[in-house]
């Protein structure tokens, strides 16, 4: 049964929605594939040449020229790189060594008013894990 450009397959489970594409359809698909993918390459070397040709970086207008043999355009694109990660250096590594006295700590530290007692908590879990309790102790 045909539904305007797809065609519903008669085995399909219709829960998973699955559309089989009718054969006129793929192959309009595949012909405009080959033409969008020709025009992409266009539209990217034209975008490419007009970037060379009009940039400020230092050599890479070379790059460009059209009667320069393909090894000076190569020795261009290399020296061009070299040069902008001279110019800018890419930090590669990472520092771990960092020494616990440089950190510093607030000046101001808040404490409970009320001490702590390891006896007293020992006692608590003592009686808190036979099922006792005492009246006024807040298990913590």
């Amino acid at each position: 049964m045909e539904h305007g450009v797809y065609t519903e397959n008669s085995n399909e489970n219709h829960s998973t929605g699955i559309v089989q594409i009718s054969k006129n359809v793929r192959r309009w698909i595949i012909k405009n594939y080959h033409k969008r993918r020709a025009l992409f390459k266009t539209s990217w070397t034209f975008q490419t040449r007009q970037y060379f040709d009009n940039t400020t970086i230092h050599g890479v207008q070379y790059i460009n020229e059209p009667n320069r043999p393909i090894f000076e355009k190569m020795m261009w694109f290399i020296f061009t790189g070299v040069g902008a990660f001279q110019n800018n250096p890419t930090l590669t590594s990472l520092d771990t060594d960092y020494h616990t006295w440089n950190v510093k700590f607030p000046a101001v530290t808040f404490c409970p008013i009320t001490t702590l007692s390891p006896t007293r908590k020992v006692d608590q879990y003592r009686l808190k894990s036979n099922g006792w309790s005492t009246p006024g102790t807040q298990w913590t």
